[in-house]
């Protein structure tokens, strides 16, 4: 496998501990005691911005050579999405 496979599988689950945070929030984003259009906002501009982010890294799969600033810019960047859901 090469570096890139091992950063895709690292990254996906990283988003997919994030989806999981985020629908966790689920029924008190859509509660109808509490209902406020921007946490609809929010919880639906996260759960689109994820997938497509994902997707945007698709492009990192020409890299020939990693550097050590590139990986961790790529892995901060998903583990950010983590931990602000």
């Amino acid at each position: 496998m090469a570096i890139y496979e091992y950063i895709v599988a690292f990254t996906a689950i990283l988003l997919g501990l994030a989806t999981a945070k985020i629908l966790h929030a689920l029924p008190y984003v859509f509660s109808k005691n509490q209902r406020d259009w921007t946490h609809s906002f929010l919880f639906v501009n996260v759960m689109v911005n994820q997938p497509l982010t994902w997707w945007a890294t698709w492009a990192y799969a020409k890299v020939e050579t990693w550097t050590f600033f590139t990986f961790m810019l790529v892995i901060l960047m998903f583990a950010f999405k983590l931990f602000t859901c």
